[in-house]
């Protein structure tokens, strides 16, 4: 692969991360920082992916104007979507028709809506990932599942089993999951053990959707060197959202039970060397 190929991948890459990281758009000189290239390198290539309609260009970075980019099926899903007025509700606008099958397009979504989060493990990250993982620990019939949204000082998800508690960070990454993220984790036993809960009743669990842009079945690796042998210190939990994924598709087509399941979950995968 050239170095030019190579880079425009990982723009690609890292201008979806950073969004969904950040929910915010990105500059030009931002995605440039992440993946270590200069300024003007970076805009040369944003031209050429903005050419093949791969990236749209927010702003024109006039003069002390930074250049804003966002994927360009972004920008075509905000330009293809139009709210429907209150108005055309009216008779004289509305069909007789559409209120029946609005009826059926909704009850068809809600059982769409299921797989679809579900198939998000494969491929989310950030609140929408979190959001899957929230929906399948709820699925397996897990005690006291919680997504802490709005907590950004602790951990992505919580439940709880046998007395318990399953403290949980939750990651959507191009990349191998790092000792950063185990470390953070290891932080948010630490508030409840400042809260008073004992030691021996908490327990960490990475769920990891690594390098989620590649099929399942080429990702290799989940963690670098260094995030195994902290998990391996704080005795942490390893799921791969691959490995829950093939664990709900089994208990859904009634191959195990949710019982079996939880068990699984709460073993967890080998973390080799």
């Amino acid at each position: 692969m050239s170095l030019d190929a190579d880079n425009f991948r990982k723009i690609i890459n890292e201008l979806k991360d950073y969004i969904y990281r950040n929910h915010k758009l990105p500059s030009v000189s931002d995605i440039a920082e992440i993946i270590g290239i200069s300024d003007s390198k970076c805009k040369d290539l944003c031209d050429v992916l903005e050419g093949q309609k791969q990236i749209y260009k927010i702003s024109g970075g006039g003069k002390g104007k930074p250049i804003i980019i966002i994927p360009y099926y972004m920008m075509e899903m905000i330009f293809n979507t139009q709210p429907r007025p209150d108005w055309i509700r009216e008779e004289k606008y509305n069909f007789k028709e559409i209120e029946n099958l609005s009826k059926q397009e909704k009850k068809i979504s809600e059982k769409m809506n299921f797989f679809y989060n579900l198939q998000r493990l494969l491929y989310g990250t950030d609140i929408p990932l979190q959001i899957s993982v929230t929906y399948a620990l709820k699925y397996l019939e897990f005690n006291d599942v919680v997504h802490h949204e709005d907590n950004t000082n602790y951990a992505d998800v919580t439940f709880k089993n046998d007395d318990i508690k399953y403290l949980i960070e939750v990651e959507g990454t191009t990349k191998q999951g790092n000792k950063e993220k185990v470390l953070q984790l290891d932080g948010w036993i630490e508030v409840d053990i400042n809260d008073g809960l004992p030691a021996d009743r908490l327990r960490g669990m990475f769920i990891l959707n690594h390098k989620r842009d590649d099929s399942p079945a080429e990702r290799g690796d989940p963690l670098t060197y260094h995030a195994k042998q902290f998990m391996k210190r704080y005795n942490f939990i390893l799921l791969t959202t691959p490995f829950l994924f093939e664990i709900i598709k089994q208990v859904h087509y009634g191959e195990i039970s949710s019982s079996d399941a939880r068990n699984l979950i709460l073993k967890g995968e080998n973390i080799d060397d």
